[in-house]
């Protein structure tokens, strides 16, 4: 090879064989981290949570009473940490969306629009009778609760 060459142009001599060229590219690959191997691996896309500008989140109930929607929008860099941390700690994604809730009436529908530099993302979740659907994967029950607890709607 000579000096400063393309390493993939090595010769491949007995007396100075070397080993295959490794492109940048696969040893990159290892440096993604779990989580997104995990959401990945699942079929579901990751919430980018990286550079939040917004997230709004609205909640209706229809039944039983008090009967209502609320709204709240988390603007803050104290609340959007928090909410990007929910998102990590629950492993939440965006999977294709679940079946129907089996006729349950009730329930709390709760939209979620992630909006970062990258885009937005809308999440949605129905909790009806214990069972809950929408359109995201991981921990959605710990999640909802999660903003039930910060006292989000």
């Amino acid at each position: 090879m000579r000096h400063g060459g393309d390493p993939r142009e090595a010769s491949n001599s007995a007396e100075g064989a070397n080993p295959p060229y490794t492109s940048p590219v696969r040893r990159a690959t290892l440096l993604v981290p779990p989580l997104t191997l995990l959401l990945a691996g699942c079929g579901a896309g990751t919430v980018d949570t990286a550079g939040l500008t917004q997230v709004r989140i609205s909640t209706s109930q229809a039944l039983p009473p008090p009967y209502g929607q609320h709204q709240t929008t988390l603007t803050s860099a104290a609340s959007l940490a928090q909410f990007a941390k929910l998102i990590s700690d629950n492993h939440i994604g965006v999977g294709s969306t679940t079946g129907s809730s089996g006729g349950c009436s009730g329930g709390i529908q709760y939209t979620i629009v992630v909006v970062a530099r990258s885009g937005t993302t809308d999440l949605s979740a129905y909790d009806c009778a214990n069972q809950i659907t929408g359109n995201m994967s991981g921990n959605v029950s710990g999640f909802i609760s999660g903003l039930e607890a910060a006292g989000w709607p």
